[in-house]
């Protein structure tokens, strides 16, 4: 009888030397889950950055396109009215050659 008791109690130790073992391999485990969820947040945490970077850049680039688009646009106008200007010029100096210039002298 005390020998089975002795057999039961040293099984029980061993049962929990292995269940300690146990626990420490899930506690690595586990240290081991938490630096790669600290890993993959901080990854996380860049690649944010990194598109809110882009999307900064996109909208900025975006902004100086516009501008240099309404400038240009400006430019084509000033363009556009001066060769307005210039064939009213040029329409004028041709009426005046086409008309009688030695009446138009004489009044």
């Amino acid at each position: 009888d005390a020998r089975e008791q002795i057999l039961q109690l040293e099984y029980k130790v061993d049962k929990l030397r292995q269940l300690d073992r146990e626990i420490v391999e899930l506690e690595a485990d586990a240290k081991r889950l938490e630096q790669r969820v600290t890993e993959f947040l901080s990854s996380r945490e860049a690649l944010e950055a990194s598109e809110a970077k882009a999307v900064e850049e996109r909208n900025s680039a975006r902004a100086r396109n516009t501008k240099e688009v309404e400038e240009r646009n400006g430019e084509l106008e000033k363009v556009e009215k001066d060769e307005r200007e210039l064939a009213a010029l040029v329409s004028a100096v041709d009426a005046f050659d086409a008309s009688d210039k030695p009446a138009a002298i004489k009044k």
